[in-house]
């Protein structure tokens, strides 16, 4: 299905294939894709209680999961990150007040004070005023394990957990296109759309090219290009607080 693109909520998203500012590469394998249009999701609640209407539902070759287009009755449109079972004509609100019986829909906006201890939420603030930074991939979601008197815990589906304000926005329920990553390339040509370049092996260059070079390991540890041990060097786990 084909959408309209609103100029007012895109903007031209230049390709840097993988470099830095000066043009240096940063990131390896990444160049070539063709040319896209971003779309400007919002993700800071700015309209609060007012009710909005989910008029389309769209693909975003920017992100994995879909977003949704929102009219509020004051006139103003915006892009939302879809929520799991959120369908065209829904109501969503983003609200300040305590949650009322029955009104725990996908996609309404509401603080984590308000929400009840192991509600399943996503696109998580830092602050009250601060944009969404926590489950905002496709089929992502957190949940609100604990609060105290400032803050609240919540524990990402990776495992992680993370203390934000008590007062930070969450929306409900989890992040649409749960599938996302049961979906396979089914042509070489697919990555080379998404800007992903081939991977060569180490063993398949030249030995001036990578430490694998020439196919002389010899039972060699694998190494990154520059030398270092890529597999079985100590690494400590560090439960990461925001």
């Amino acid at each position: 299905m084909k959408f309209l693109l609103l100029k007012k909520l895109s903007s031209t998203k230049k390709s840097i294939s993988g470099r830095n500012n000066y043009g240096r590469i940063t990131v390896y394998h990444r160049g070539g894709r063709g040319k896209l249009h971003y779309r400007l999701v919002d993700f800071t609640i700015t309209i609060k209680e007012i009710p909005g209407h989910v008029k389309t539902i769209e693909y975003d070759p920017n992100r994995t999961a879909f977003i949704a287009l929102i009219y509020f009755l004051n006139g103003i449109l915006i892009y939302k990150i879809a929520s799991e079972g959120m369908q065209n004509d829904s109501i969503i609100i983003n609200s300040l007040k305590a949650i009322q019986h029955g009104s725990l829909f996908p996609g309404n906006g509401y603080l984590l004070k308000n929400y009840k201890l192991g509600s399943i939420i996503h696109l998580i603030s830092k602050n009250f005023n601060s944009q969404a930074i926590l489950a905002r991939a496709a089929g992502s979601y957190a949940i609100l394990l604990r609060r105290s008197l400032f803050f609240a815990f919540v524990k990402l589906s990776s495992g992680k957990e993370y203390k934000v304000s008590i007062n930070s926005f969450a929306s409900h329920g989890r992040v649409s296109n749960a599938e996302h990553h049961f979906k396979k390339k089914k042509k070489a040509g697919q990555s080379r759309w998404l800007g992903i370049r081939p991977t060569v092996r180490g063993e398949a260059k030249n030995p001036v090219d990578h430490p694998h070079g020439g196919r002389t390991r010899g039972g060699r540890s694998d190494v990154t290009p520059w030398g270092f041990i890529k597999k079985g060097s100590k690494k400590k786990k560090k439960k990461k607080f925001i």
